[in-house]
């Protein structure tokens, strides 16, 4: 009776906790559609801004030529990039330059059950740092979640600094303005003259890689490429406006967008991860089940023909000792 009521209590157990991993699989599902549907809502807003930077590089060429490696120009705006020094110098100053400080953002996450998520990121994470750091300057590490900061200790690359990971949509624009004041705050102190944003992002169903963009300073080559494209119509831009203010306001939206973008590309990874995991689990639970279930029905039958052989067996103490005289 005793092992019939263990095993009935594990299959309880094992029931109710495929239920959790049930709905845990269908919240992952919903967030990664969700995500994704954000990340491709940013399209629009990317295109407006390579469009704007279009038409800055075709109307005031001196003002961006220090970001695509021309000559120092401090008048034509080596600082242009919002006084960011190093988005001039590291794509066109002189190459004996060491590299300037660098600061890196590690989108992690604070919920569980997503597998391997934070532990790959917090990898590649390391292996960019262990690459990047200059010798001379340690590096300023934000690890968005407490489950990073961990990972990024355990890895030798203790953060400056930990900060919430935001838990769904609704927490991405507060997540990012807080974002962007600490970058600005950096940039203030000479301690981001190289930003670097690393986490995952999708690469289809349930799988997920790892990434690094760095924003700053501006790739070269994009700015190039954007200097080499045809305008889309016959009538051309006109910029209203000081030409180094709208670089300015151009480079910092440029990387507001991009701190958006990865955090809900981050989001739809980690969750995209989470089903994954879920999906793992779920097929765990099943075999689980199967298993609880036949020693479910060896232990009941075992107990049925326990009860059987009693009831045999005072039944036959009964008949063979009901009657003293033998009659």
């Amino acid at each position: 009776m005793t092992r019939l009521r263990d095993v009935r209590r594990r299959l309880e157990a094992t029931r109710t906790l495929g239920e959790v991993v049930a709905t845990t699989k269908t919240l992952a599902s919903v967030r990664v559609h969700r995500h994704r549907q954000a990340v491709e809502g940013l399209t629009a807003s990317t295109r407006t801004l390579e469009l704007a930077f279009e038409a800055l590089i075709a109307r005031h060429p001196e003002v961006v030529r220090p970001l695509l490696g021309g000559p120092r120009d401090r008048a034509g705006g080596a600082e242009g990039a919002d006084g960011a020094e190093g988005s001039g110098t590291a794509s066109g100053g002189p190459p004996s330059r060491p590299p300037g400080p660098l600061a890196v953002v590690v989108f992690g996450a604070d919920r569980g059950l997503s597998g391997p998520f934070v532990g790959r990121i917090a990898d590649h994470a390391a292996g960019l740092l262990a690459d990047r750091s200059a010798p001379e300057a340690a590096p300023t590490i934000l690890a968005i979640g407490r489950r990073m900061d961990r990972e990024l200790v355990r890895r030798g690359w203790p953060p400056t600094d930990t900060t919430a990971a935001p838990q769904g949509p609704g927490g991405v624009d507060a997540a990012a303005a807080a974002l962007l004041h600490r970058i600005d705050a950096w940039r203030a102190d000479a301690r981001a003259e190289r930003l670097v944003l690393v986490h995952g992002r999708p690469a289809g169903g349930t799988t997920f890689e790892a990434t690094a963009l760095q924003l700053l300073p501006l790739d070269r080559s994009w700015l190039r490429d954007l200097r080499g494209r045809t305008w889309p119509s016959r009538r051309h831009p006109v910029l209203l406006g000081d030409p180094e203010e709208v670089l300015r306001g151009l480079v910092r939206e440029t990387v507001a967008s991009a701190v958006v973008r990865a955090f809900a590309t981050s989001l739809a990874a980690e969750n995209a991860a989470r089903l994954a995991a879920m999906e793992a689990a779920e097929k765990g639970v099943e075999r689980r089940l199967e298993t609880l279930e036949r020693r479910y029905r060896a232990a009941r039958q075992a107990q049925v023909t326990a009860e059987l052989l009693d009831v045999r067996a005072a039944f036959e103490a009964t008949v063979g000792g009901g009657d003293p005289s033998g009659g």
